[in-house]
């Protein structure tokens, strides 16, 4: 259940906490506190699955917590895609049901905003893998408003005068 995972998280983290030197020598304690902000992460994605989006966003605000402390930056990258998603009313797993599709296609501005600072992110960080989801969100998002604004109106160019269409004779 989702309160084994918490407990199995906070006892894991306060093990770490206590074998930790004070000079924070201990390279195997502070791997697992580094671990934590994944563990977030993965949190929220289990949290997403289920619908449950404030308990995914407290996971993910955890996560980019963690990620900050550890002063690790791919993490606060892939928390910025899944924070675009809870934005979105997203996850992997239904990104192409109707109820999702609709959701895109409204768009909301800071999702898109999200997305935008992933994919410069993930650039930066030279994270292939994470530049190509925020890309495909990105475009997803695009392709999903142009259908939802629906076709275009036709093109009607103004009337040529009759001395236009007579080759200026009369």
């Amino acid at each position: 259940s989702v309160e084994s995972l918490h407990r199995y998280f906070d006892s894991a983290n306060a093990a770490a906490a206590a074998t930790a030197p004070p000079t924070g020598a201990n390279a195997v304690a502070g791997r697992r506190r580094s671990e934590m902000q994944w563990a977030d992460l993965s949190l929220a994605r289990l949290h997403l699955s289920f619908g449950h989006r404030q308990l995914a966003l407290q996971a993910i605000y955890e996560a980019m917590r963690s990620a900050q402390q550890n002063e690790d930056n791919v993490c606060l990258a892939h928390a910025l895609l899944w924070l675009a998603h809870v934005h979105d009313g997203a996850c992997a797993e239904d990104a192409f049901d109707e109820a999702t599709d609709s959701t895109l296609a409204q768009g909301s501005a800071p999702a898109k905003s999200l997305l935008q600072r992933c994919l410069a992110r993930a650039h930066e960080l030279q994270l292939p893998e994470l530049a190509a989801l925020a890309s495909e969100a990105l475009a997803m998002r695009c392709t999903l408003s142009s259908v939802s604004a629906g076709p275009p109106e036709p093109h009607n160019p103004p009337a040529l005068p009759p001395s236009a269409l007579s080759g200026g004779q009369s």
